[in-house]
């Protein structure tokens, strides 16, 4: 069949379905998915497809069938040796051996994927960079300004023993407040954790090199 000859030589992976089971794949398909046709043939696509994006790609698909999508969809497989790849797919409807079916091209972006998403890796920690260092700056002049003050108001030694513990307690948080514009200065790479519901914030502890022992 010519058209199959054209599909079969095509450089990105395509297959046909048809009462919702592959009927045909190309070899860059299973180039792809690293499955033999005998594996492929009878089943469903739906199956090589991440749990989490079975609902989207179904939909998408449908969409572009009854042209109500005329843009490519992206989603995550897992390969038959259990490697995630992400797939940008497109589908058509055509008639196959007289009746009507499904032709989809399938091609592997992960590649294009793992380099966007180092970009904004870079992206996030360049921002938080400038972020820590404003705030650094910002904090550190006030924070002198606050340890000069505190000194002077140093109750002595002999004092009420209430004035005491007070200024002991402002002396403590001072140096934590010190230790956290150190840390704030000091990050390194990009790191968060779970704050309030599905918020996230910067991770500082994890985000930053060590103290130096001296400012510890």
């Amino acid at each position: 069949m010519e058209f199959e000859l054209s599909i079969r030589n095509s450089l990105i992976g395509s297959y046909i379905v048809q009462d919702g089971a592959f009927k045909y794949v190309n070899p860059e398909f299973m180039r792809i998915t690293g499955y033999t046709e005998e594996e492929l043939i009878g089943t469903r696509p739906l199956k090589i497809v991440q749990e989490n994006h079975k609902t989207r790609v179904r939909e998408c698909c449908i969409q572009m069938l009854k042209g109500e999508r005329f843009f490519p969809y992206e989603f995550c497989i897992d390969d038959k040796s259990g490697r995630p790849k992400w797939i940008l797919e497109t589908a058509t409807s055509i008639q196959y051996q007289g009746r009507r079916a499904a032709l989809c091209y399938f091609m592997d972006i992960s590649k294009s994927k793992e380099v966007e998403k180092e970009r904004l890796a870079k992206e996030k920690l360049l921002s938080v960079l400038e972020l820590a260092g404003a705030v650094g700056h910002e904090l550190n002049n006030p924070l002198q300004v606050v340890m000069t003050c505190s000194e002077k108001l140093a109750p002595a030694a002999v004092g009420n023993p209430r004035d005491v513990k007070l200024f002991r307690l402002l002396k403590d948080n001072i140096e934590q407040m010190k230790k956290k514009i150190i840390k704030f200065q000091n990050i390194t790479q990009y790191a968060t954790k779970d704050y309030v519901g599905d918020k996230k914030i910067i991770d500082i502890e994890a985000a930053s090199s060590e103290i130096p022992a001296d400012l510890g």
